[in-house]
Formats: structure tokens, C-alpha cells, sequence
């Protein structure tokens, strides 16, 4: 999946503050807070006297205000890590405008919303006073496709749905079939890829009966995996194939799911005439035979 180099939203132009003007800001923000804290501290005269939830709303609309004005506001939002994700959804979740007082901005919140949005796996958001909001996002990478009840989507290792639409700007990813195929499918995908030659001509992958896979090869074989040792049995194919080329002989199943021993069952005569031969695939329906 293409990348994109880091992005500002948006970006003015600035030019870095001489000695003098990062002494000013210094000594601004020195103020700042000791105006906040002689605000906390006379916190407890407005409890007692029984006033303290307006007086401390109203003291602390107008110390945000008084930040923003000496130079503490949001001027500029950096954002990293984006390549599919939504810039303006972004924006939208962060829910801040330039000139918001900075020291107010809730980034606790605003990464619960980016978190929530479509490709985003986590965030992070750090205030760089005195006017620069960093996000730094870490998207979800596309692994496989799911197909479940006759709809194909784009999915995680996490199993979670990224896409329905436009698939195949994705590039050639495998297919899996059934329900639980979507949180089973990492775990065999990084087995697969320890077996290159059986891997390059699995085109699907059927969850079968909730707790085992049927490999569904390019050629029509299909591998029946056994529920356990999934590794032990996938490296066994990929041995057998390096030796034999077992995987381009003219059969149609490769039973795997005993423990002694590799079943191979062979392609059947063609049908009479009159007669039609069919296989049905359910994942669902449990076992073939």
C-alpha cells in the first residue's frame, strides 16, 4: 500500500523565532503559569464560600483566552502517517480551529475519535508549545480478502473490515471463506509464507467447520488441513512438492488430517454422457468427504 510523506494541516509559513523572541515566549509562558497556579490556589476560598462552579468556569474561560492572546494557540497541525486515511475526517475528529487556545485542547479525546475512524489502528497527539499540535497515526495494512454470506471485504490481521468498494486497488491478496476465516486468517497467512511453493498457488482459503482449512489451489486441488500441527502439515506439502511436484500431478485432493499419513485422492474418470459431475463447496456444512 502506497505511503504518504508527512503532511500539515495546514501549513503557513514560518520562519524560526530569533533568541530574543523565544526569551519573550519563555517568559509569557512563565507568566502563564504562575497566573494558573495562584488560580488553584485560591481555588478553596470559592469552595468554601459555596460559588466555586461559576467562579472557576468564568476564571478559566478567560486564563484560556489570556493564553491564546499572548501566543499560546493553535497555529499549526503536523500530521504524520496518513496514507488512505481521510484528511478531512481527520480534521474533523480532531475538532480544533487556529487560534484555539492550545492548553485547552482535550488530546485524550480527540485520539478516541481518530482511533474510531476507518484504517486507523492507534494515535498519538502531542502539544509543542507554544502553537503546534503533532499527530502521529499508525494505519491498518491490508491482509486478505473475507467472504462471508456472499460479500467480499478488504481485512486486517485483526480481522477487522477496511473496505468493500474498489477492491482490487489493492493488489492480488488471498481469499478467505467463512465465518471466523477473518480472525483465523494471519495465523496462516505467516505459515504460508514459510512455504513458498505451496503458497504461490493457493488462490482461497475455507474455514471448515470452525476449526480447520481447506486450500483451495489455483489448478482445482483442493489441501485439506488437519485442525492441528497446521505448520507440521503445510511443510510436509511443501517437501513433498519440492521432491515430486506432487502439487501439478492430475489429482483432485490431498487429505491431510491424519496424523500417519498423506491421502491422496485422484482426479475421477470424466463423466458418461448424460451424466454431470459436481462439487459443491459450503464452508459451512461441515466436513467434505
Amino acid at each position: 500500500m502506497p505511503r504518504v510523506a508527512p503532511t500539515a494541516i495546514p501549513t503557513p509559513a514560518r520562519r524560526r523565532p530569533g533568541p530574543l523572541k523565544r526569551f519573550a515566549r519563555g517568559l509569557r509562558f512563565g507568566v502563564v503559569m504562575v497566573f494558573v497556579f495562584g488560580i488553584l490556589g485560591g481555588s478553596g476560598w470559592a469552595v468554601a464560600s459555596g460559588r466555586a462552579a461559576a467562579w472557576w468556569n468564568e476564571i478559566w474561560v478567560k486564563t484560556l483566552a489570556f493564553t491564546a492572546d499572548i501566543g499560546f494557540s493553535v497555529e499549526e497541525v503536523v500530521v504524520t502517517g496518513r496514507g488512505v486515511s481521510d484528511r478531512d475526517a481527520i480534521w474533523q475528529a480532531l475538532d480544533v480551529e487556529r487560534g484555539d487556545p492550545i492548553l485547552s485542547f482535550d488530546a485524550t479525546a480527540a485520539m478516541d475519535r481518530i482511533v474510531a475512524l476507518p484504517w486507523v489502528k492507534s494515535a498519538t497527539i502531542q502539544r509543542q508549545l507554544p502553537d503546534v499540535l503533532r499527530l502521529r497515526i499508525e494505519e491498518r495494512q491490508p491482509l486478505a480478502l473475507w467472504q462471508q454470506d456472499g460479500v467480499v471485504r478488504l481485512i486486517d490481521a485483526d480481522g477487522v473490515e477496511l473496505a468493500q468498494d474498489d477492491l482490487g486497488a489493492f493488489g492480488p491478496l488471498l481469499l478467505v471463506v467463512g465465518f471466523g476465516a477473518q480472525t483465523e486468517a494471519a495465523t496462516l497467512i505467516a505459515t504460508l509464507e514459510n512455504a513458498p511453493l505451496v503458497a504461490d498457488q493457493v488462490t482461497a482459503a475455507i474455514w471448515v467447520g470452525d476449526r480447520r482449512w481447506d486450500l483451495r489451489l489455483d489448478n482445482g486441488i483442493t489441501v485439506q488441513l488437519p485442525e492441528d500441527n497446521l505448520a507440521a502439515a503445510i511443510d510436509q506439502i511443501e517437501t513433498i512438492e519440492a521432491a515430486d511436484g506432487l502439487l501439478n500431478r492430475d489429482i483432485a485432493r490431498i487429505d491431510m488430517r491424519l496424523d500417519d499419513r498423506v491421502v491422496v485422492r485422484m482426479t475421477p474418470p470424466p463423466a458418461a454422457e448424460g451424466e454431470l459431475e459436481a462439487e459443491v463447496i459450503d464452508s459451512n456444512a461441515g466436513e467434505s468427504t
